[in-house]
């Protein structure tokens, strides 16, 4: 049965919301590329859209940052508050969707768009979450997304880029796979500005700032 994209969408929500013990057992590092974007940031208010686990918030909140995590999936929310207080560190956690942030324009310093951008149903979807990003991002703020690579080695009988990728055997996930060069295409298209661009592993990465 082909499911609709809004449901698709309550899918994820279901899917992450079901595993998430076993999601952040399987999240315990943060990747390079992440770690390095947050290093060089100046400490000021940074928001984590789709925080998952919170890898990214709780080490962003730890270098000093002032960290909003943001998840659909209230389950990796209360995670995230259970880890943030072992480490000893504050993040204010807001369950929304990505393509509903609930705040004021030019609010955010920095921003975090990992591994969630892949999981929007639609072309509209994809770029409508990178213009929600834009608008809660100051003017002199800037960000880091990143999304699921096309072209690897496990999905090279794939003739379409939208696949259903089953966690476990079990729960389907709806991923969108980006070409090479998808990413900073729709990033363009939402406004925002392209900055270092590049493929790590299965992942591509894009920096992007609001203003050059």
């Amino acid at each position: 049965m082909v499911q609709s994209k809004n449901q698709l969408r309550d899918n994820i929500k279901d899917t992450y919301d079901i595993i998430a013990e076993h999601f952040d057992a399987t999240r315990g590092y943060i990747w390079k590329d992440c770690s390095d974007f947050i290093n060089v940031l100046d400490k000021g208010l940074l928001i984590d859209v789709a925080c998952g686990n919170g890898r990214n918030s709780i080490y962003a909140a730890k270098k000093g940052l002032y960290v909003v995590g943001v998840d659909i999936s209230l389950a990796l929310l209360k995670l995230v508050k259970e880890k943030a207080k072992c480490e000893n560190v504050t993040i204010n956690l807001i369950c929304c969707d990505a393509l509903n942030l609930p705040f004021k324009s030019d609010v955010f310093d920095n921003v975090l768009f990992i591994a969630a951008v892949h999981h929007m149903v639609s072309d509209k979807a994809r770029l409508d979450s990178l213009l929600e990003i834009k608008t809660v991002l100051k003017s002199d703020g800037c960000g880091l997304v990143s999304a699921w690579v096309y072209e690897q080695e496990r999905f090279k009988d794939e003739k379409s880029q939208d696949v259903n990728v089953m966690w476990n055997n079990v729960y389907e996930r709806f991923y969108h796979l980006f070409k090479e060069g998808e990413l900073d295409r729709v990033i363009s298209e939402s406004g925002l500005v392209c900055g270092l661009s590049k493929r790590s592993h299965d992942n591509y990465f894009c920096e992007f700032s609001k203003s050059i």
